[in-house]
């Protein structure tokens, strides 16, 4: 009780927001958060999710971000969609060469996820006329991927990945949204294949407006989150 207090007087101090002193946010403080519909943010320094509003007591007076990264008070702004490039292999490789991102894809890993692969995964996602693939970049360095995909039937899925160390800082749900608010809309229905073990993702397109539809009758542990494109 006498922690809470004193962080309680901490925030009051510093207004609304959390001193980023305070530590990562524990699971329950995460679930809370997220029920609220709260923004997160992922600390990479402490390698953990943080309000999106901390106050950034750790970082020296007059210092800027450590290796090119914005702090977590900023991350969000400078959140940024465009195409990848052949230039961003290695790191496309880097964030991708990673069992855990392709535990719940729908593809498997390629072995090995070479620069080779990279290039031509990056060459495909711009190439191809039926789907819109985007990076998704924070202060210009990427982290992830979004990407549209129209159907046979005239919809569209929505899916991405991001990069482990940038999990659990809401990154995919401002990113979706954007991608989703610069698309044109004109098809009826959006629909996300999510894995039955992957609740994180369902509450990332729930946050969207997606509502749990249906099983996936070819592939019955993915399920299918729909709702109108308008």
């Amino acid at each position: 009780m006498a922690g809470a207090t004193m962080q309680s007087e901490r925030m009051h101090d510093h207004g609304a927001s959390r001193p980023r002193s305070d530590g990562p946010l524990t699971q329950d403080e995460r679930r809370q958060m997220m029920a609220r519909n709260t923004g997160l943010a992922f600390d990479p320094v402490q390698i953990g999710s943080v309000p999106q509003d901390v106050f950034d007591d750790l970082a020296p007076a007059g210092e800027g971000p450590k290796a090119g990264w914005p702090s977590v008070r900023d991350a969000a702004e400078s959140l940024t969609l465009r195409g990848w490039a052949l230039s961003d292999a290695p790191e496309f490789r880097r964030l991708l060469d990673d069992p855990s991102v392709w535990a719940h894809m729908p593809t498997a890993k390629p072995e090995p996820l070479d620069r080779s692969v990279a290039e031509t995964l990056i060459t495909l996602s711009n190439d191809a006329a039926h789907h819109v693939v985007r990076a998704i970049c924070v202060r210009g360095r990427p982290v992830g991927q979004v990407r549209l995909e129209r159907l046979s039937d005239g919809s569209v899925e929505v899916s991405y990945w991001i990069g482990r160390a940038h999990w659990g800082g809401g990154i995919a749900t401002r990113a979706l949204r954007k991608l989703l608010d610069e698309h044109d809309g004109s098809e009826t229905r959006l629909i996300a294949r999510i894995h039955r073990d992957n609740p994180a993702s369902a509450r990332v397109v729930g946050k969207l407006g997606f509502v749990f539809e249906s099983h996936d009758p070819a592939k019955p542990d993915w399920m299918i989150f729909a709702r109108n494109a308008a």
